[in-house]
């Protein structure tokens, strides 16, 4: 569970075009500043595969809302994830169980993760929903 690409939307440039650019080309002092900016010239970007390239990528924005499934029953669904910006790895996935536990918002790690059922927007995990509720809540 890492993040591989970004996708930059060139549409002031070349309109209808979404390229693939690997986080590492993001300009690090700029997160801080709550930009995005990337250190690639227009010409590295247009070398870039484009987001059509490979039908196996997920977009982080496809997965939230998702449904989630403990071995025992549905307890929510994606709210977010949690990326990490230095290692570009997804740390944690955060659960709205409000549904099922009213007013809790739960992390998960990625790694009981069993599978994801991409028909039916959903994430199959290791654990009982009895696990699931020894998980690090967040407040909001």
């Amino acid at each position: 569970w890492d993040v591989r690409y970004l996708v930059v939307n060139t549409r002031r440039w070349i309109p209808g075009r979404k390229y693939l650019v690997s986080p590492i080309a993001i300009a690090r002092e700029c997160l801080l500043e709550g930009d995005i900016r990337i250190d690639l010239t227009r010409e590295q970007i247009s070398r870039c595969p484009t987001s059509a390239a490979d039908s196996n990528l997920r977009s982080s924005a496809e997965v939230i809302g998702y449904c989630i499934e403990a071995t025992d029953g549905e307890v929510g669904n994606v709210a977010d994830l949690v990326i990490d910006d230095e290692t570009w790895e997804i740390t944690d996935v955060l659960v709205d169980s409000r549904h099922w536990l009213p007013g809790r918002l739960l992390l998960i790690s990625p790694q009981v993760i069993e599978r994801i059922d991409w028909p039916r927007k959903t994430l199959h995990l290791r654990l009982a929903r009895e696990d699931i509720l020894q998980a690090p809540e967040v407040r909001l």
